[in-house]
């Protein structure tokens, strides 16, 4: 049952994640320029 709901829904979901790549880069682009980051040393961690 498991194989036959991912051999459908793979492919609407690769169809998908095409479709909104621009979107998805642009969210991410927005997203890093809204953070404010500071990298940390191995001790702040």
């Amino acid at each position: 049952m498991y194989r036959l709901i991912e051999k459908v829904s793979r492919p609407l979901i690769i169809d998908w994640v095409i479709g909104q790549h621009t979107h998805i880069l642009e969210w991410t682009r927005r997203a890093l320029e809204l953070e404010d980051w500071e990298l940390l040393s191995f001790h702040q961690r």
